[in-house]
Formats: structure tokens, sequence, C-alpha cells
């Protein structure tokens, strides 16, 4: 299996869907890399790859010293009317051999679709770390990628427990706002965050997310606003700017301050 320690000579060539070499790869690249936890098999690889009206599929297989170490897959629908499509495109799966992990495969990998898909004219921002999470350019933009999902599912999204989140984390996805709904939301932000007074991981690409909760003193006075705080050196003097996250007494946050 494509297994190498220094991973020397990695190249991308195109993944064609009809070649029997490249499915069984794909095949095994996957179920090496969740440790067959969701078995694919060349038969399924197969059927998710037929063509579909208006689809189009993209997809590259990185190889190491000759031997694959990865593969990626996107589809996107870009003949499509807003309403059926919501300005949405999938990266449908991504997987790299463990033994070449860590190593900028995946990242690179990750990065081709984003550019392939842009090509499509589906934007990228910041996007998925779970099922329910998703990308888009803006506040009103609705373009978006998410992590799985699709016409044609090879899993839900990025599941809660895989190795997989830092790794779409550090690479600039973020979790959705439905994120805010999760039962085990503290446990997700200590798990693939940091608290507040901590040192801030430097990411790869994105500006950092921030989760913010506040409960009010039951023997304090009201909470009347929320806010955060940034602080900086600048030509050696300390600078400090203000945001406003939220207001009570259905008092609005002012983006400006």
């Amino acid at each position: 299996m494509p297994a190498s320690a220094t991973v020397p000579d990695v190249q991308q060539i195109h993944f064609d869907a009809k070649d029997p070499q490249h499915l069984a790869w794909a095949v095994e690249l996957w179920n090496d890399a969740t440790a067959n936890e969701l078995p694919l098999s060349q038969r399924f690889l197969q059927f998710n790859l037929t063509e579909d009206v208006g689809m189009v599929r993209g997809g590259r297989i990185a190889l190491a010293a000759g031997r694959p170490a990865g593969f990626v897959l996107c589809s996107a629908h870009p003949g499509a009317q807003d309403a059926m499509r919501a300005g949405v495109s999938w990266l449908d799966a991504i997987a790299v051999a463990p033994a070449c992990q860590r190593r900028g495969i995946g990242s690179a990998l990750l990065h081709w679709a984003e550019n392939w898909l842009a090509a499509q004219g589906e934007h990228r921002s910041v996007a998925a770390g779970k099922s329910e999470t998703d990308a888009c350019d803006g506040p009103n933009d609705p373009r978006r990628i998410l992590v799985g999902g699709g016409l044609r599912p090879y899993t839900p999204g990025v599941l809660a427990d895989s190795p997989a989140v830092p790794f779409f984390l550090s690479n600039g996805y973020e979790f959705g706002d439905d994120a805010l709904e999760s039962t085990d939301l503290m446990a997700k932000a200590y798990e693939h965050g940091v608290s507040m007074g901590a040192d801030l991981p430097a990411r790869r690409r994105g500006a950092p997310q921030f989760l913010v909760w506040a409960v009010q003193d039951p023997e304090s006075a009201k909470l009347q606003r929320v806010q955060v705080i940034k602080g900086w050196i600048e030509d050696g003097e300390p600078e400090e700017r203000v945001y406003d996250v939220a207001c009570s007494d259905d008092l609005e946050v002012d983006p400006e301050t």
C-alpha cells in the first residue's frame, strides 16, 4: 500500500473515474485512512462517480515516489438554478495514507480542489468542519463548499471525533452556526480551540473564529453587552480596539465599534 516515510517526489495526477487502477487506489487509500470504520467498496465508488446531468466532477491522486499517497474528489452543479443549487459545491472525499499524513499532501490536495471549484464559479473563504457546517464568502454570499454530503454522498460530513476535524480547521475551515446548537458545544470548543488567555496557534489560512459565552452573576448587575478587546503593539506603542459582540435590551451591535 502507498506508504513512504519521507514522501519524496510528490506529484498530482488526474483522477480518471473510468480507470480501474485509480478506483482501486482510492478505495484502498480511503479504507486505510479511515481504519475501515467507513468502508468504501469499488462498486460504491463507481456508482458515486456516475455522471449526472449538469454535474461536474474533478479529482486528483497524489503520488509519492510513484505510489499513491492520497486522493481528493469534488463536485459542483454550476448550471443549476439558485433555487436548486443554493450556491453549494461539495468536497466529496479526501484521504491520505496514514504513513503519508502530516507532510502537506492533504493540504495540497485540498488546495487543488478549492481552486478547481473556484474555476467552476464556486467561491470559497471559510468552510465546514462537520456535516452541518459550510462556507461562504461573506454574510450576504450564499456560495459555499460543504465537506461531505452532496448528491451522491460518501459521508454526511466529518465525524465528530475524527482526526480530520483539526485538519480542516487548520486549513481555514470553520464550524457553522448550527454547531452552536450542539449538546457538546463546550467539549468541541476545548478540544479544537483554546480558552481565553491561552496562546492561539497560527492557522495556515483564514482568520480565527471565536466562541463567546457570557452568563450573568445572579448576585450582580445585569449584563449590558459582551465585547472582545483586541490589543497589539504598533511602533512600540500599545494599541487596542473594542468590538461589540452582543447587546441586551434589544440594542443592536454596531459593526464599526
